[in-house]
């Protein structure tokens, strides 16, 4: 008797212990935020982004190679408060127009 006791009393004392033992839970979601992606602004689409150029001659080449069947209407300058200049040309294609820009710091001369 003494041996049935005391596997009662153990398998007792066990099933109370895995009564009060917590069932695994699920991981917890894990949740990923990717990092914003840059969209760069195409080339020359404002002074920020504007193209390299070497000389005006330069400028209408791009413009003939970039943008084939397009017209430039006018060509001006801007001073940025960097002191680099740009130029801006508008372009115009089928009543369409767009303004390119292009960095001309590296020939343009200031105090003329």
């Amino acid at each position: 008797m003494k041996g049935i006791g005391s596997s009662v009393l153990l398998c007792g004392l066990a099933a109370a212990l895995s009564a009060c033992m917590e069932a695994p839970s699920a991981p917890a979601p894990v949740t990923v935020t990717p990092p914003p992606v840059e969209v760069a602004e195409p080339p020359g689409t404002s002074p920020a982004s504007a193209i390299p150029a070497s000389s005006v001659a330069a400028e209408y080449a791009y413009v003939s190679a970039h943008f084939p069947g397009w017209q430039v209407q006018t060509q001006g300058l801007m001073m940025q408060p960097s002191g680099r200049a740009v130029d801006v040309l508008t372009l115009e294609k089928a009543g369409e127009n767009r303004d390119l820009y292009f960095d001309i710091s590296s020939f343009f001369v200031t105090g003329l």
